[in-house]
């Protein structure tokens, strides 16, 4: 596993980070009940340095489940999302002072951890970051060193730029090969700040690995269920035609272009991934095994790239 540097002091954080939607059963459905236990161990040993996180999965109820998993591996760091909290069946936003440092604090009791890697603001509006409170409060924590470094995880290029405006050290963001909106607008300002940038939604939940077949479906605890019209996918799935461009050499299949593609981005820090089980998450990481330390060829990106925009495939919703 390659590490990239994180923070200011040169430390270090592997390119792949574990992603836990998918294993809090919050996503696909339910997963099995030691799977989430089974494939943090195995991240560990993969090289894997950080597991990311959202206050609200699993019912709020993540971190204590990850608890055990910490306790083994004090080397593991925690990336986690703080805003959303969810009640009654629903999701609720607030990012006052108070509201973000509970939320800190209640993750740093749950997980026995006395300071948090990673933890950003999770999808705040554009009038949110303005607003500067729960920004105020991550700094805050940072200076009461029960954080290490903070940022934003954002879903639109206005929040993007506001973001990089506050000064947020970390950036998370949607990218993949079909859909860069976010990162094509504030690569150059991140790389000219220093910005640690995160991508998530790299395979997009889980198209671009190419395992479905015209006709696939969802079932209906399975959030893609509501994401796509039958035709959406269908025409998604024609899109994975050209990511074959990149598919040759060591690249073996359209997964490992998409994860290759996505790391070959000169202002990327990491990838979020979202495996369910141990040998999902070893997939991964064999995609991005690259002995001569180039994810891709530039001839191919360059291929690649031109007949995706001169199809108009690049940032479909």
């Amino acid at each position: 596993m390659r590490h990239r540097v994180l923070h200011s002091d040169g430390s270090t954080t592997s390119e792949l980070v574990l992603g836990t939607w998918g294993l809090s059963s919050s996503a696909y459905g339910p997963v099995h009940a030691d799977a989430l236990a089974k494939t943090v161990e195995r991240a560990v040993e993969l090289g894997v340095t950080l597991v990311d996180g959202a206050f609200f999965y699993a019912d709020g109820q993540l971190f204590s489940s990850l608890r055990p998993s910490l306790d083994r591996f004090p080397q593991l760091g925690i990336m986690a999302r703080v805003g959303v909290v969810a009640h009654g069946g629903q999701l609720i936003r607030s990012f006052a002072c108070d509201r973000i440092t509970a939320n800190v604090e209640a993750i740093l009791s749950a997980s026995g951890r006395a300071r948090l890697d990673v933890c950003m603001l999770h999808a705040p509006s554009i009038d949110d970051l303005r607003e500067g409170f729960g920004v105020d409060a991550l700094r805050q924590l940072v200076h009461r060193g029960l954080v290490r470094t903070w940022g934003v995880a954002v879903t639109g290029v206005p929040e993007a730029h506001e973001a990089i405006d506050t000064d947020s050290p970390a950036l998370a963001l949607p990218f993949n090969a079909f859909h860069q909106p976010i990162y094509r607008s504030i690569a150059a300002r991140a790389r000219g700040r220093g910005v640690r940038v995160f991508a998530h939604s790299v395979l997009a939940y889980g198209l671009l690995a190419g395992r479905w077949a015209p006709g696939h479906t969802f079932s209906e605890d399975d959030h893609r269920s509501r994401r796509w019209a039958p035709h959406e996918l269908a025409a998604r799935l024609d899109h994975l035609a050209v990511l074959r461009h990149l598919v040759r050499g060591s690249v073996h299949s359209l997964r490992a272009a998409a994860l290759r593609y996505a790391l070959q981005q000169d202002a990327m820090t990491a990838l979020i991934v979202g495996p369910r089980s141990p040998e999902q998450l070893e997939e991964l990481c064999r995609d991005i095994e690259r002995p001569d330390g180039t994810p891709l060829p530039t001839e191919d990106v360059v291929a690649f790239e031109a007949v995706a925009r001169a199809r108009g495939l690049y940032d479909a919703p």
